[in-house]
């Protein structure tokens, strides 16, 4: 995260936006680094089991979102879908054309349908990623790599 961190320099945002569940601990990270207090959840259900589902949204209020520079920060940015989902609806808040929203990942994969504005590591499309806070991953637990417990 100390990467996205550089990257952002200089850039003012108003908030964080995670996109849930993996964007958690990058967002956590990155606003210990950055001293970034504003950090709210986007809920995007996407993958069950390991397989990629339509998007369903959690939907909440985000009143408070309105015409503000926004961060969205998620782990991986596989086929784009989720991340597209996030941003249109956030788009759909923004009455100030001077407001923006950047996207940050960790893992951009070239065949997403969008291009992260901030990211870590471009891969390959069909690499599998594990992230050490992703319990009970079924290649996780049945790998003999080292297992990292949170």
């Amino acid at each position: 995260m100390h990467r996205i961190a550089e990257q952002i320099k200089g850039t003012e945002f108003d908030w964080y936006v995670a996109i849930s569940r993996g964007g958690l601990v990058p967002a956590a990270l990155l606003s210990q680094i950055t001293g970034q207090r504003n950090i709210d959840t986007y809920c995007v259900l996407r993958y069950q089991n390991n397989k990629a589902e339509d998007a369903t949204v959690i939907h909440k209020g985000f009143e408070h979102l309105e015409s503000k520079n926004i961060l969205v920060i998620d782990d991986i940015l596989d086929n784009g879908i989720t991340a597209l989902t996030t941003i249109k609806q956030l788009k759909s808040w923004q009455n100030n054309p001077n407001n923006y929203i950047k996207l940050a990942v960790l893992y951009w994969k070239e065949r997403s349908e969008i291009k992260p504005d901030y990211y870590v590591v471009k891969c390959e499309n069909e690499k599998w990623i594990d992230f050490p806070w992703e319990l009970n991953q079924d290649i996780i637990l049945n790998s003999s790599a080292e297992r990292f417990w949170l």
